[in-house]
């Protein structure tokens, strides 16, 4: 099983201590990151992990599994206070891919604010590919709570698999609670908002010493709808636990009168596996009946003239192929079964998306240094969480806040790459991007 595991986010916001906005300026403005996330569930029997990106047992998902529809504007931002309570829109001015492609796992977020929001303890809720929104009456400032999130539905087919521009998969994120504060620019910086899909994506792969290959697989029992955001969850700590066996929701959030016992066709993939992205499904104290399970036929039957295909189970399988305590289908989370036939079938369970590890996780060297490591175990650079100063890989030389997102010499917004390293200055005042080097000279937008 994998799911989409976010960045770690950074510390409620920085700039100048105790600074406040200016309260004649004609605006405050908030920045901050989206990252779609997955991190998946435990480790048992025949569940396996694999490497991601920055963090063992992550995957941070490919093409149209991260997509927001950007230009069509179908996102949404919202503040809560501490207690969850809506206390107004978030005015956001631009939603720009940090990646070269439109299908980034990652965004930056320009947004205007009241500077009389300066100071106040409040979450950021996020909605991204909704079939559709809360109305404006729909929410009211003191009384609205999170929970209104909880109840909105998207309808599922067939179609909504072939994940494209205009098949999304819904996403939902919230931030952890911070207090908002502006420094000298007039800028508050958020940090990162973890984006759960609303989608399990389950893949069926043929072993290497598979005698017959895949002629189809099926989903036997799925539902033809899901909800957008997961039951429960108003706080980032309600889904993001920075533990393999623990991230991301525990129990599916399914509504009524949404279960179909029909069979649903896997796409078959460039790689010779199959693939499905669908909503999730309860399986935990259920009949045999009302669980859903794989349906798999192979090309070649043999001599059995009556075979039809074979069943899988949503099942841990230990080495012998056989099957254990039954698990549910649950949102970003990526379930892996590796088959062959005329033999057990194995299941991966891996979380599909990653988890950085960011300042104040890591083993402390020198006494006071945190090192952060590339992907292949080479150290990245030294953090010192007393001072907030960053190092080079030799651990001595100081090197600027590879974290920062806002130029406090312009106010333009840092652009980088997947490694970190500046790319563009973007004005948003002018949707203008300028060279890394001089940020004078203008250039045309990252791609």
């Amino acid at each position: 099983m994998l799911s989409v595991a976010a960045l770690v986010g950074l510390p409620a916001c920085s700039g100048v201590a105790g600074a406040e906005p200016d309260a004649s300026a004609a605006e405050c403005r908030a920045v901050f990151t989206l990252t779609v996330s997955d991190t998946g569930a435990g480790t048992s029997g025949s569940r396996m992990r694999a490497p991601g990106y920055l963090g063992d047992g992550y995957d941070t998902g490919s093409g149209f599994e991260n997509y927001i529809d950007v230009a069509g504007g179908n996102f949404r931002f919202y503040f809560f206070d501490a207690e969850g309570v809506f206390i107004s829109p978030v005015a956001v001015e631009s939603v720009l891919p940090t990646e070269s492609t439109s299908t980034s796992r990652s965004y930056a977020v320009d947004a205007v604010c009241d500077p009389a929001i300066a100071g106040r303890d409040l979450r950021v809720v996020v909605l991204a590919n909704w079939p559709a929104y809360p109305s404006e009456s729909a929410l009211i400032a003191g009384s609205t709570t999170i929970g209104h999130f909880w109840e909105y539905i998207y309808e599922f087919s067939a179609e909504n698999m072939r994940l494209s521009e205009t098949a999304t998969i819904p996403l939902f994120g919230v931030s952890s609670l911070h207090t908002l504060r502006f420094d000298a620019l007039n800028r508050a910086e958020i940090g990162t908002v973890h984006m759960l899909r609303a989608y399990a994506k389950v893949q069926v792969i043929p072993s290497a010493d598979s005698v017959f290959p895949i002629e189809w697989v099926k989903l036997h029992r799925y539902n033809t709808r899901g909800y957008c955001a997961p039951g429960g969850v108003s706080d980032e700590s309600d889904y993001v636990h920075y533990s393999y066996d623990k991230d991301y929701v525990s129990a599916p959030s399914v509504p009524d009168a949404s279960e179909s016992d029909a069979d649903l066709e896997f796409m078959p993939a460039a790689d010779g596996s199959w693939i499905a992205y669908v909503p999730e499904y309860l399986n935990k104290g259920r009949a045999e009946s009302e669980k859903c399970s794989l349906r798999i036929r192979f090309s070649d039957p043999g001599e059995d003239s009556d075979y039809e295909y074979d069943t899988v189970h949503f099942k841990n399988y230990d080495s012998s192929g056989a099957a254990g305590e039954s698990f549910d289908v649950l949102r970003n989370t990526w379930y892996k079964f590796t088959v062959k036939k005329k033999a057990s079938p194995t299941v991966q369970i891996v979380p599909y998306n990653e988890v950085d590890l960011f300042p104040l996780f890591g083993l402390l060297i020198h006494k006071d240094l945190v090192p952060v490591f590339e992907p292949d175990g080479s150290v990245r650079y030294y953090y010192n969480p007393e001072t907030g100063q960053y190092y080079g890989p030799d651990g001595q030389t100081e090197i600027e806040d590879p974290y920062l997102t806002v130029d406090p010499a312009t106010g333009y917004t840092i652009i980088r790459d997947m490694n970190d390293a500046v790319i563009a200055y973007y004005d948003p005042a002018t949707g203008k991007y300028y060279d890394p080097q001089d940020k004078t000279t203008e250039i045309p937008a990252p791609r």
